[in-house]
């Protein structure tokens, strides 16, 4: 997904809705399921953050190019799928912590949020 929004032109569509090239929809949940009208669905959409999903090499790789993105709120680390696209079973593997490690360092660096799932709290940081 990331070579698709490389392009600055194809990404400055996403954040903004009344710029033009934008489409709307007022089934989403962000639009109440159509309970809300244009202009609150609108604001509500654009209240949203961008969290970009690291699950693959190739995505821990450009982590930092990704989180360098003007509009890019934040990286996800997927660890399970980020695991297996790496050839293993288990989300917990060193190489897979490491990779994690490496994508929330990005995220960081570039002043963004960075995320895990854990089901644990207290393993949370």
């Amino acid at each position: 997904m990331w070579t698709a929004w490389r392009t600055p032109k194809r990404w400055s569509a996403t954040p903004s809705s009344c710029n033009g090239t934008r489409g709307y929809s007022s089934s989403p949940r962000f639009a109440g399921y159509g309970t809300l009208g244009m202009k609150q669905a609108l604001l509500a959409g654009d209240q949203a953050l961008v969290i970009c999903q690291i699950e693959s090499p190739q995505a821990v790789e450009c982590a930092a190019q990704i989180a360098a993105v003007p509009g890019v709120d934040g990286l996800f680390i997927g660890r399970a799928d980020l695991a297996l696209a790496m050839g293993l079973d288990d989300s917990k593997h060193a190489s897979v912590s490491a990779a994690t490690d490496r994508s929330i360092a990005a995220a960081l660096a570039a002043g963004k949020l960075a995320g895990v799932f854990t089901c644990n709290p207290c393993r949370a940081r």
